[in-house]
């Protein structure tokens, strides 16, 4: 069971007039007063994906002008898309919820990722006037190469390790406040991440973010003895001093958490896409294409003609076709 933890106070950090900030930005002071750079810190317990996604969105919301949270976190198994990904085409997400993990699509963009909890995930979410996110990526890096990891950072802020993949990152902007978040791989079970990142099924035609290969490494690899806890205490201390919180709660979270957790949300803001195959029904062989929108079949044809396959099926969401039809083998 997850212990109810209580909230710390937010830490405090001030920022003489004229000093650089987080993002090096200088705060504009007229009067001499200091203005302080409010940082706080949450490390919640639960491993909830649709929570977690629900918690940012909630802290982005009620972002004070100042303040600047790092939200850091773990969830059990799931595959998180971007907003505008397909999950038919970048992950097993059937076998993956047969085997009690989830889907989930995030607020930003990117490519699918695959979560259990030997990865540690970090969320920094500020106003976009006080966002640098090579200066965010660089405190992630400090703190890993402060633990004695040979870790660098390459293109689109990508952290690595013995030239392999250790960190991805992406971002959301929304009214003005930004979520700038990303996955550390620590024990990550890399099997399953290899299994489960893998299309559902093939010919489909889309103008969707397709995620992007690569060679990945675990942290763990290169330091056995290292803990989560380390690295989650690492990261804490470049950012801040001081206790973290270490609960969130709020009605609005839970309402959040039924949006992320929504057919809607995970296969109804799919990007329109055609699916091209062939099938046996009654048995006569047949090829077909179904134009998808918001994951509901809204045109479907076939060769030779097969109106029966056709109004059976167009209205209806895709994974019907999938799965009521015998063999369906989209090409």
């Amino acid at each position: 069971m997850v212990a109810q933890l209580v909230l710390a106070q937010p830490v405090l950090v001030r920022v003489q007039p004229g000093q650089p900030t987080l993002s090096g930005i200088q705060y504009p002071v007229s009067d001499g007063r200091e203005l302080p750079m409010q940082k706080r810190v949450l490390i919640p317990q639960h491993t909830d994906i649709w929570r977690h996604l629900a918690a940012e969105e909630h802290l982005m919301g009620g972002l004070a002008p100042d303040e600047c949270i790092l939200y850091l976190w773990r969830s059990a198994e799931a595959v998180v898309i971007g907003k505008n990904q397909n999950p038919w085409l970048e992950c097993r997400f059937a076998e993956l919820e047969a085997a009690g993990g989830r889907l989930a699509r995030r607020l930003s963009g990117g490519g699918a990722v695959f979560h259990d909890l030997g990865n540690l995930n970090f969320s920094f979410i500020l106003n976009q006037a006080n966002y640098d996110k090579e200066a965010l990526a660089r405190l992630v890096l400090k703190a890993v190469r402060n633990l004695g990891i040979d870790a660098a950072m390459g293109a689109r802020h990508i952290l690595t390790a013995g030239n392999r993949k250790f960190s991805g990152n992406a971002s959301c902007l929304k009214r003005g406040k930004v979520i700038y978040h990303g996955t550390v791989l620590v024990n990550t079970d890399l099997t399953k991440l290899q299994y489960y990142l893998q299309p559902a099924c093939a010919g489909i035609e889309t103008r969707g973010i397709r995620s992007v290969p690569a060679s990945v490494i675990n942290l763990a690899e290169l330091k056995p003895d290292l803990e989560l806890s380390e690295l989650v205490e690492a990261i804490r201390r470049e950012f801040a001093p001081g206790p973290p919180e270490t609960e969130l709660a709020h009605p609005e979270i839970d309402e959040l958490a039924g949006n992320y957790a929504s057919w809607d949300w995970r296969f109804g803001k799919t990007p329109k896409f055609t699916a091209s195959g062939r099938t046996e029904l009654n048995g006569a062989l047949f090829e077909f294409e179904a134009v998808v929108v918001k994951a509901i079949v809204t045109e479907l044809t076939s060769m030779p003609t097969n109106p029966e396959f056709a109004g059976r099926f167009t209205g209806e969401p895709f994974a019907h076709l999938l799965t009521a039809v015998p063999n369906p083998r989209i090409t």
